[in-house]
């Protein structure tokens, strides 16, 4: 068991806070007491209990550190959160073979289905297959949706209408410079691309719906009630290797090329599946 404290500084009231998590309920508010919890804030969403944290001020860190917690990055303890929602114990992997609380009727928050990997694959295969217009949806739409989007308007040769969008709510942005050289080492070129934004009516009009980790999954869902049927993870389209298509943004080159591969490998499946 363990304690945690991000580095992802976030200002509110003239200060900067980072977020103290643990490998349990109790142990997070055992390690708060010791902190003094008077002075931290305390979250938890019961319909979410995997996010419980608490905000600790930077006038805190180094006590905490020196009590004991672990420093890790935002990255990392995003991972964490991601792992413990999906039933992992091992959350620098996330190589899940049972997506949690992503199909099925349980919802957001419901525990882990009957859904196995081999089912989700199935899945995201037949709705590959059987769609004419296909949605990626990822946080930005700067990163992998839209290589995503690019890539597989070449794959499917005019057979499927397809789109990208972001749940993140700005529209314009650019991909980053390392996008642009990781897409085109594979021929897509995103230089003319522009982030959009995911709306009601881009779900309404889409017959599969792809997103990459479960945070677009939870985004998607809360924009239309009746797009979880229609959902699916890009990533189990391959067979073998992780369901989740991680984030690269703000990573390096090698983690766009990684992620880039992977969606590759994800649409050339798909298309495989449908001959």
């Amino acid at each position: 068991m363990a304690v945690y404290l991000d580095d992802h500084r976030v200002p509110w009231r003239g200060r900067e806070w980072s977020h103290l998590i643990a490998d349990s309920t109790e142990e997070l508010h055992g390690f708060a007491s010791r902190l003094g919890r008077n002075q931290l804030r305390f979250h938890h969403k019961p319909a979410r209990p995997w996010k419980d944290h608490y905000d600790v001020p930077e006038a805190k860190r180094k006590q905490a550190i020196r009590l004991g917690a672990k420093s890790i990055t935002s990255r990392e303890a995003a991972q964490m959160l991601r792992a413990r929602r999906l039933g992992l114990r091992d959350w620098g992997g996330l190589e899940a073979t049972t997506i949690s609380a992503m199909r099925g009727s349980a919802g957001i928050g419901g525990a882990p289905d009957d859904a196995t990997r081999e089912e989700l694959t199935r899945r995201a295969a037949q709705a590959w297959t059987d769609a004419d217009s296909v949605l990626f949806v990822c946080l930005g739409n700067v990163c992998r949706s839209p290589f995503a989007e690019r890539l597989a308007l070449r794959e499917v040769e005019g057979r499927k209408r397809v789109t990208s969008a972001g749940h993140y709510p700005v529209s314009g942005r650019r991909s980053p410079e390392l996008a642009l050289s990781a897409a085109q080492e594979l021929g897509v070129d995103l230089a003319s691309h522009r982030s959009r934004v995911l709306s009601r009516t881009m779900l309404e009009e889409a017959e599969a719906v792809f997103v990459f980790d479960d945070e677009n999954y939870d985004a998607v869902i809360s924009h239309h009630p009746g797009a979880p049927e229609r959902t699916h993870l890009l990533g189990a389209l391959s067979h073998d290797g992780p369901a989740i298509v991680a984030d690269p943004f703000g990573g390096p080159a090698s983690h766009y090329q990684a992620v880039y591969r992977q969606i590759a490998a994800a649409i050339a499946a798909g298309e495989q599946a449908r001959q």
